[in-house]
């Protein structure tokens, strides 16, 4: 019960970030809120915000929280996505790292066929060993994966080998498999359909196979962390600000394209609200 909670919570989460990514990045949402002077959506800038507090994990594989799905569902390129929509419509699954995918007669096996030509913001290749690697360091206990805990249940999904990798007493997992540079398979210990979802969450992104098996604690100007989605983390300062900027090498290739109408975000953190609204009204937040 307490795992089926926590995923509901999760879910929220999801519905809670794809509406925030949607009124900063659509320019339908932005037209649709315009202001009485009929001011339009702008293309291009840096769009600023301010966070009270610090976030609590710049690393992809343990993000978990709304201030850090903001922008992780923004870098991330997961093989499946929610629909960028407003509403119901928004928790429509559709294909997105993956073209498409096929379930085997006794739903335990997932076999997902990875786009060509798909890239990182830094220009190599995305293919299915980076999703493999994404989501072992999900698994790996080193990382610390909050989601960890939904590919490794008994009661619910449960990978084939995750629980031993998870608690380190293996140091493979066979029920993932890069079957070819294109393909990459997941056997579950028993059929459940929920797989699907949660390969639709930001924390089985594709990731480089360089990210090392502990967390990322912060992410300098000169090093930025590479990503497969629209935008990508360029700076992240702990406690101080976060730098969010346009994946250039980002092609939909056929799956929906995430939403991107600005160059970046910039988050400056520690900033109290009536502070905030002070910048705001002395135009000192550009």
């Amino acid at each position: 019960m307490h795992r089926r909670l926590m995923l509901s919570i999760a879910m929220l989460v999801v519905g809670a970030a794809m509406l925030a990514a949607a009124s900063v990045a659509s320019p339908g949402a932005a037209q649709k809120q315009s202001s009485p002077l009929g001011s339009k959506a702008r293309k291009g800038g840096i769009l600023k915000f301010t966070l009270f507090a610090g976030i609590e994990n710049i690393d992809p594989q343990r993000s978990y929280y709304v201030p850090e799905w903001q922008y992780e569902w923004l870098t991330g390129r997961m093989m499946l996505n929610f629909a960028h929509a407003v509403g119901g419509r928004g928790y429509r699954l559709l294909n997105d790292g993956a073209k498409n995918f096929t379930v085997s007669k006794n739903g335990k096996t997932y076999t997902f066929n990875i786009r060509r030509g798909m890239k990182f913001s830094n220009g190599a290749p995305i293919t299915a060993r980076n999703y493999e690697h994404g989501l072992l360091r999900v698994l790996h206990e080193n990382v610390g994966s909050p989601l960890a805990s939904f590919l490794t249940d008994p009661a619910s999904v449960e990978i084939v080998g995750a629980t031993a990798y998870n608690s380190g007493n293996a140091t493979s997992v066979p029920g993932i498999k890069v079957v070819s540079p294109y393909k990459l398979r997941i056997g579950l210990v028993r059929p459940n359909a929920l797989l699907p979802t949660l390969m639709a969450l930001p924390p089985t992104a594709a990731q480089v196979t360089s990210l090392p098996f502990s967390p990322i604690t912060s992410v300098s100007a000169g090093s930025p962390l590479p990503a497969g989605g629209r935008y990508y983390v360029q700076e992240y300062v702990p406690d101080r600000s976060i730098k969010i900027r346009k994946n250039r090498f980002y092609k939909p290739l056929g799956a929906a394209p995430t939403p991107g109408v600005v160059d970046g975000f910039d988050y400056d953190i520690g900033v109290q609200q009536d502070q905030a609204l002070l910048l705001i009204k002395n135009d000192q937040s550009n």
